[in-house]
């Protein structure tokens, strides 16, 4: 929730016009898919290679 709460506060940022309007742009670029690639890797990355990590060491026990 804390995720989507602020990729909606970043819309103004990707959808600004005017003065400023690219370097706006390029800056919640970079937010939002930071948060996107950070979200995705703890839903996914860490769960898995924790899984991998728990059979090698119920493995050798």
């Amino acid at each position: 929730m804390t995720t989507l709460a602020m990729l909606v506060a970043i819309v103004p940022l990707l959808i600004a016009t005017g003065p400023g309007a690219v370097s706006r742009f390029q800056i919640g670029l970079v937010i939002a898919t930071g948060l996107g690639i950070g979200t995705l890797f703890t839903l996914f990355v860490v769960p898995a290679f924790y899984v991998l990590l728990a059979r090698d060491i119920s493995a050798e026990t």
